[in-house]
């Protein structure tokens, strides 16, 4: 079944054009389905679409007799594999013959292609009225959040907001509701660049913010909403970067992301749109700067003088500064708990900083994190994978990390009778269940009095679980971070078929 979109802006010179071709080269990338961008535009209103992919010159349907016989004769293919349909604008002068010309194009556009994106012009009136029905989801552009949309577009089912207004439209972005609102960076390079090669940019420059911006619109009308959960497990967390890593080579972007302890001081880094090399070199420079954390200095690691002592409260400075949740490319959630209720804090607004810290907290090992009437510790304490909130988010494919045990396994094997001639790798092991257990009969424990008992039953499972080797190491091996991150960068080769398939089926 077909889907048409629309793309309208009572505003001359915001990239509208523009959009439309890269929008609609994304959609062809995100969702492997033929799409067509058909042009009803002003020629006052700037270079038409053909001109700028330098097709060869527009056989655009006009105002001689139309008909099924001639459809194809119009149609231009670009190597992109993107299809374009140009229409005469002085058709749209004339209601009866631009209705008839509708009516048979809806039909043959809808027997062959999947997607179909109007690219129209507000000085059409009457293309606009005629679409409404047909149309699944209107894309508005404007130049600024104060711009009033028209009623009968408001009144539709659905619609999206772009911002086009450079960096005046991004200091105004501090409202943006994620799946209504998008802005398009101010981004003259890349768009130089696609002006003088005509490669559309998503392709020449997949990961400038511009790109990104318009392939995660892409995603959202093609309702393929890829959400990230990772988790925590101290050390062992770190894998984390190596997963991502993979993951942006193998060109699998995110629309949302949730994180609970490490999980979230990495994720909230990579949100922000800070480059995935940086973050990398600063954990490695950090982690390995750690003195491995033996039995006897271990106390210290119970104190939260640790988060200062150990540089980690200087790390999430350098990663996060004073980066608010509004201010993230990627929307992110950040999973804490509340020790007195035991149930979960997402923190979605106010500094990143603020709730990573509190999402890292451990019970027994740290002093919990006070907002409020509050107490906050670990997310990952009831969240090993925090997928449920990501759901919430509207994800509708989601990807989690795993890299410790749930509280039932650690557990039942820490009660087991441990022999005390134990190889390094189970020494490692007993001592990432044993954490696990600690810090889940160290909840229980405040829990005690309290009415409520933790949302274990929102415990959801992700569509693809990446799950690193941790044979042999524990989670205080913080100086072991490249080895941590090549294991993370393993799992998920493994696991880069699975999300392929999800991604195209």
């Amino acid at each position: 079944m077909s889907v048409v979109f629309t793309i309208y802006s009572a505003e001359r010179q915001l990239g509208k054009t523009l959009l439309g071709i890269n929008l609609g080269v994304s959609l062809l990338n995100e969702t492997q389905k033929s799409v067509i961008l058909v042009e009803v535009n002003d020629p006052a209103e700037g270079i038409p679409a053909w001109k700028m992919l330098k097709c060869s010159s527009a056989n655009a349907i006009g105002t001689e007799p139309f008909s099924a016989e001639m459809f194809e004769q119009y149609i231009q293919h670009h190597s992109s594999q993107l299809s374009l349909l140009s229409l005469d604008a002085n058709i749209f002068q004339q209601p009866e013959l631009a209705q008839n010309v509708l009516d048979i194009l809806l039909v043959l556009l809808r027997e062959r292609y999947e997607f179909i994106l109007f690219d129209i012009s507000a000085y059409f009136p009457f293309i606009t009225d005629e679409l409404i029905d047909a149309t699944a989801i209107f894309l508005v552009m404007v130049s600024s959040f104060d711009y009033e949309i028209p009623i009968s577009i408001i009144g539709h089912r659905n619609y999206r907001v772009i911002i086009s207004g450079g960096e005046q439209a991004i200091k105004e972005s501090k409202h943006v509701a994620y799946g209504k609102e998008y802005v398009l960076p101010h981004d003259a390079l890349t768009i130089e660049a696609f002006r003088q090669s005509a490669v559309p940019y998503v392709i020449q420059l997949p990961y400038r913010q511009l790109s990104q911006t318009v392939s995660r619109l892409a995603r959202d009308i093609g309702e393929k909403r890829f959400g990230m959960a990772l988790t925590g497990g101290a050390a062992l967390g770190l894998s984390q970067v190596g997963i991502l890593e993979v993951l942006e080579r193998n060109r699998i972007a995110f629309d949302m992301m949730t994180g609970a302890s490490f999980g979230a001081l990495i994720g909230g880094a990579y949100a922000a749109g800070i480059e995935l090399e940086r973050i990398k070199q600063h954990i490695i420079t950090w982690a390995q700067s750690c003195r491995p954390i033996s039995n006897y200095s271990i106390h210290r690691f119970f104190r939260k003088e640790f988060f200062l002592d150990s540089g980690l409260q200087m790390l999430c400075a350098t990663l996060l500064g004073n980066t608010y949740f509004d201010d993230l490319r990627i929307p992110l959630h950040v999973v804490a708990i509340d020790t007195r209720t035991g149930t979960s804090v997402v923190f979605k607004e106010g500094r990143v900083a603020d709730a990573v810290k509190a999402s890292m907290l451990i019970p027994g090992l740290f002093v919990p994190f006070k907002q409020s009437e509050r107490h906050l510790i670990d997310g990952s304490v009831i969240y090993p994978t925090p997928v449920y909130p990501l759901k919430q988010m509207g994800a509708n494919i989601t990807i989690a990390v795993m890299v410790t045990p749930t509280p039932a396994e650690s557990q039942a094997y820490v009660r087991q009778k441990v022999s005390s001639r134990q190889t390094s790798d189970q020494k490692a092991r007993y001592q990432n269940y044993a954490l696990v257990a600690a810090t889940f009969d160290s909840l229980m424990e405040r829990l005690i009095d309290s009415p409520a008992a933790p949302e274990l039953a929102q415990r959801v499972a992700p569509d693809v679980f990446i799950l690193p080797d941790m044979m042999g190491i524990s989670w205080r091996d913080f100086h072991r971070a490249p080895v941590l991150i090549e294991r993370g960068a393993r799992a998920t080769e493994a696991a880069i078929p699975q999300i392929e398939k999800l991604r195209w089926g």
